[in-house]
């Protein structure tokens, strides 16, 4: 299953190798993602060694989905389960200092 940490336009996600590999040593990792829009359309989002990675340029609000592939030697395994992120966060407000209103003895 896939981890997850969130910021208003980005998300990291971690994930553990698969449990199978056929006895080949993994080579890469294929992370995909759609375009937030349930179209199941899937697009590459990263290629590489790591098992944690950030993808950035998201849109708040929008639900994505990301599946990832692990590579042997031997080719691409199977795909995980879909891991569905909606891009929820909402900006703290500003936080003033407080102030001492006239007449108050606080």
């Amino acid at each position: 299953d896939m981890v997850d940490l969130r910021t208003p336009t980005s998300i990291t996600l971690t994930w553990p190798p698969p449990e199978q590999t056929g006895g080949s040593d993994i080579r890469s990792y294929q992370l995909y993602r759609d375009a937030g829009d349930a179209s199941g359309v899937y697009s590459l989002a990263y290629a590489g060694q790591a098992n944690t990675v950030t993808v950035n340029a998201l849109t708040n609000g929008r639900t994505y989905r990301f599946y990832v592939v692990a590579v042997t030697d031997t080719g691409a395994g199977d795909r995980s389960s879909v891991f569905a992120a909606e891009m929820r966060c909402t900006p703290r407000p500003t936080v003033t200092s407080p102030y001492k209103a006239a007449g108050s003895p606080w």
